[in-house]
């Protein structure tokens, strides 16, 4: 790829743009919107250098394509992402290396930053139950790709996360693991749950996250404390943590995290299944028709991934 060198921008430049995107992220009339838009202001006063590298790189055009797409990923200039004691330089550090590394193995992640991407059908008896790579802009502090899994058209559970590295490991950040406020909704997941042979429809998406994890070289799974959540930080001023339900830390140490002194826990990468001997003798069957429908799925998502990078790797 050819790098054409731009001279680097004007203060003036830098202060338009951060002046455009706060409009964007608080186009309400409002003395709210106005000191939003002030603070963000004195924000890349003060951040004048880390705005400079953002704004001024040319050699990630994934990146440029994912902007252009949707405009406020770039409102982690200003507002909590994934972990809201990220400073701004992290934050905008680690989405620019996400989209560095959506590339070879995990090409896939890059196809789906631009059109869904139909990941896996489950071998389940649930019609249209469907594994979906998406990129989702309500969750645009949460993550850069979102997996979810889908019945037909309707989205029931949803984990977002961003590719980086952490000490020189390819690692998955989740910032978000999300069900569905929907009429029926407790009818509807004991019904999968009874297709999936006993999985929960939360545990069975995690389970395809450390799949597609080991498809696409990911090495790390860092999954964000409830504390660290980007809805505690001071940007809502308290507003947000009562619209969050769930308890991330019970959930993360149920899938059998570990947590680290980040603000993160770190996930196991690979699915472990237990010995038939450990399992009472009246749910080995059940038992036996998951872990087969586990093993196709391993191969599912991993010829998914596969097919995308190759087909990347012929075109390049």
């Amino acid at each position: 790829m050819k790098v054409v060198n731009q001279p680097p921008l004007t203060v003036f430049q830098i202060l338009k743009r951060v002046h455009d995107l706060g409009r964007a992220m608080h186009p309400a009339i409002s003395l709210g919107s106005i000191k939003h838009q002030l603070l963000l202001l004195w924000s890349a006063v003060k951040h004048l250098p880390v705005l400079r590298r953002w704004y001024g790189t040319n050699d990630n055009p994934l990146r440029t394509a994912a902007v252009a797409r949707f405009p406020l990923i770039e409102g982690a200039i200003y507002w909590p992402y994934i972990n809201h004691a990220w400073t701004m330089e992290r934050r905008l550090a680690v989405i620019d290396q996400h989209y560095r590394l959506s590339q070879g193995p995990a090409a896939i992640v890059a196809k789906a930053t631009l059109t869904d991407v139909e990941l896996a059908i489950p071998n389940v008896e649930y019609a249209g139950l469907k594994l979906v790579l998406e990129k989702a802009p309500w969750f645009l502090r949460e993550g850069e790709i979102v997996l979810s899994l889908f019945a037909a058209n309707e989205r029931l559970y949803s984990v977002a996360f961003t590719l980086g590295l952490e000490d020189g490991e390819t690692t998955a950040y989740v910032g978000a693991l999300q069900g569905r406020n929907i009429p029926n909704a407790i009818d509807i997941y004991r019904d999968i749950t009874h297709a999936l042979y006993g999985m929960r429809p939360r545990d069975f998406l995690l389970v395809a996250l450390r799949l597609l994890c080991g498809s696409i070289s990911v090495t790390k799974i860092l999954a964000v404390c409830s504390d660290n959540r980007q809805h505690n930080g001071s940007y809502f001023a308290g507003s947000h943590k009562d619209k969050v339900a769930a308890d991330y830390d019970e959930v993360w140490i149920e899938q059998g995290g570990t947590q680290l002194g980040n603000g993160f826990f770190e996930l196991p990468t690979v699915y472990s299944q237990k010995e038939m001997s450990e399992i009472p003798s009246r749910k080995r069957a059940a038992y036996r028709r998951r872990y087969a429908m586990l093993d196709a799925l391993t191969n599912d998502i991993r010829t998914a991934c596969t097919s995308v990078s190759n087909i990347q790797s012929i075109s390049s």
